[in-house]
């Protein structure tokens, strides 16, 4: 096996614990949406999170993250912020609030993945990761985006 097609290079995993920074604030509010007792479209949103960000989280560990990174850790300290403010709220103003958060953050993370962590990969496996990842996630923020359209029409 050649290592170069195979092991993630020093940025690579950099990159990847980044993603993997997303990966863990997205379970962690989704985990939060679901204890505030959040319904509908909304509980099935937060589901969908839980279950593909985890999957993604344990795909991007097993590729070599470092959860260590500085803009690892940067990413972690903005995500726990959000989460601590979305805390504080509860029913419809959460539900909402949520839901807004869920399309600034998938939307910042495509921007993310398309000027940094996409062009930073190298090796093929975190190419075909990221480029996977990247679809995954413009799919949640259209969903998202739906789910707040539907909001605002009730």
């Amino acid at each position: 096996m050649d290592t170069n097609e195979s092991v993630a290079t020093e940025e690579e995993r950099d990159a990847l614990g980044v993603l993997n920074a997303i990966n863990e604030h997205e379970i962690a509010a989704a985990q939060q949406a679901l204890d505030k007792g959040v319904t509908a479209d909304v509980e099935a949103f937060a589901r969908m999170m839980l279950e593909q960000h985890t999957d993604n989280q344990q795909k991007t560990a097993a590729l070599g993250a470092n959860q260590t990174g500085k803009d690892a850790v940067k990413q972690r300290k903005a995500g726990e912020a959000g989460l601590a403010k979305l805390a504080a709220m509860s029913g419809p103003t959460y539900a909402r609030a949520y839901m807004d958060a869920m399309v600034q953050g998938h939307a910042e993370a495509l921007s993310v993945l398309d000027s940094k962590l996409i062009p930073q990969a190298t090796t093929p496996a975190v190419q075909t990761h990221l480029a996977e990842t990247r679809e995954a996630v413009a799919h949640h923020l259209a969903r998202a985006r739906e789910i707040i359209s539907a909001m605002k029409s009730r």
